[in-house]
């Protein structure tokens, strides 16, 4: 049909009047997305998030094996001065039994303005690659913490990320958020690590209360220090007991889409501080009160914007 006030024909996709104009913005960043997914051969990834709901980048993709380990090093740093307590990172004894609302880790939030490595970090190629993949270009971030898991006898409950967002649900299968964790320690059953419930993002719910207490359910992932794990907002997961001495560290990236939270975390930094990143850290970590109708267009309307 003809729009007599802007002369332009207007057209319906997925229920949504667009315009000639604004599908060229769509096309543009599926091409940009797409383009980067290809540029850094991410390919089996992006199937491995469709299909079972998270994938591993391996370190090889990730970055160099130096930049990981001072990550690690960081955190642990990090830990000592928030905590004033020096982990033990051998034996783990400093954080035996810890709980937190996250279960059984010290939880170090926000950590992402407390070294420039972790705001490096933030914007790993390949991590931002399938990140904006799910949540498209204004994507921005809601959420970062540093994680230090010991021994203990706790397991992290089955759960859905998704519920921060959608509360009880149901989800769409469309991703609204997803995670991108550094995994700076082997995780492995003795090591307490993250389970994941493959396919489960196509459910779009919560587990129930018996599936949670499930332990088929609870998997563990081994992953090699130095990857980087995403997953899908709606994707259930949780985590095993860690058995073994010593400590398991990560950090916690949750991001959204444009239209959920995100820009608390901007307050964090100067002028100064962002200019001196890549310019994708300053998207990324959002604008205070930011509105929706701020955006261009194909934010609003593609997966990919």
């Amino acid at each position: 049909m003809l729009d007599a006030a802007h002369k332009e024909v207007l057209f319906t996709r997925s229920g949504t009047i667009m315009t000639k104009a604004v599908e060229a913005q769509v096309d543009a960043a599926r091409k940009r997305v797409l383009g980067e997914i290809a540029r850094l051969d991410l390919w089996q990834a992006v199937v491995e998030l469709d299909v079972n709901g998270f994938t591993v980048i391996p370190p090889e993709k990730v970055g160099p094996p130096e930049f990981a380990k001072a990550l690690r090093d960081a955190l642990l740093e990090v830990s000592a001065e928030v905590s004033g307590v020096v982990p033990d990172a051998e034996g783990g004894s400093t954080h035996k039994d810890i709980l937190s609302r996250h279960g059984q880790v010290e939880l170090i939030e926000p950590l992402v303005h407390r070294r420039r490595i972790f705001q490096e970090a933030l914007v790993n190629e390949a991590a931002m690659a399938l990140v904006t993949y799910m949540l498209g270009e204004s994507c921005g971030l809601i959420a970062n913490s540093g994680q230090i898991k010991g021994p203990g006898e706790h397991y992290l409950p089955l759960h859905s990320d998704a519920g921060l967002t959608f509360g009880a649900g149901p989800f769409t299968l469309t991703p609204h958020t997803c995670n991108a964790v550094w995994v700076l320690s082997d995780y492995n059953a003795e090591n307490g690590a993250t389970c994941m419930v493959p396919g489960s993002h196509k459910y779009c719910r919560h587990p129930t209360e018996a599936e949670v207490n499930d332990l088929s359910y609870y998997q563990p992932l081994e992953i090699k220090a130095g990857s980087i794990l995403v997953w899908h907002g709606n994707t259930w997961h949780g985590a095993v007991p860690r058995k073994a001495p010593g400590l398991r560290l990560g950090i916690i990236q949750y991001f959204g889409r444009a239209n959920h939270n995100r820009g608390s975390l901007r307050h964090l930094f100067n002028e100064d501080d962002i200019a001196s990143l890549p310019p994708r850290f300053s998207k990324v970590i959002g604008i205070p009160g930011q509105r929706l109708e701020d955006h261009a267009p194909a934010a609003l309307f593609s997966e990919f914007g």
